[in-house]
């Protein structure tokens, strides 16, 4: 499967979706559906995603209108509030930078770029320490 969901960690508090090789929007969409199960499922109230890209290197075409789509119609459950997207290559990230400026108010409070799993998840949790603050 070109695209899995795993529990990230033991707290259940952050899903990862790990991308190898080529993947389609229909594979990402059963990986955001298994997301959505899982966090549903989970007593937590807030849920963070790792989006790990460090093993592919394409994106199928379309992904304009997939992104339009997506901030038109956000997912449900309300408890999965955050995104860091890992390892990113030089593509994705222009498109990730495309996406900040037409999509800004969305992006800047759900998604963040990191380079490592290590650097993703010190950013939520200074993410969720600021939320505790404020």
């Amino acid at each position: 499967m070109p695209i899995t969901t795993q529990w990230d960690n033991n707290e259940q508090t952050i899903i990862r979706m790990v991308f190898q090789g080529r993947w389609t929007w229909e594979d990402l969409q059963a990986a955001r559906d298994e997301s959505i199960t899982m966090s549903i499922a989970s007593s937590q109230q807030r849920i963070c995603l790792i989006v790990d890209m460090r093993n592919t290197s394409i994106m199928p075409d379309g992904a304009i209108q997939q992104a339009r789509t997506a901030f038109r119609n956000p997912l449900p459950p309300n408890n999965l509030n955050f995104t860091v997207v890992v390892g990113a290559n030089m593509f994705i990230e222009m498109f990730y930078n495309l996406l900040k400026r037409v999509f800004q108010a969305q992006m800047s409070s759900t998604f963040a770029m990191s380079s490592s799993l290590e650097e993703a998840r010190t950013i939520i949790e200074r993410r969720r320490a600021e939320a505790v603050n404020s």
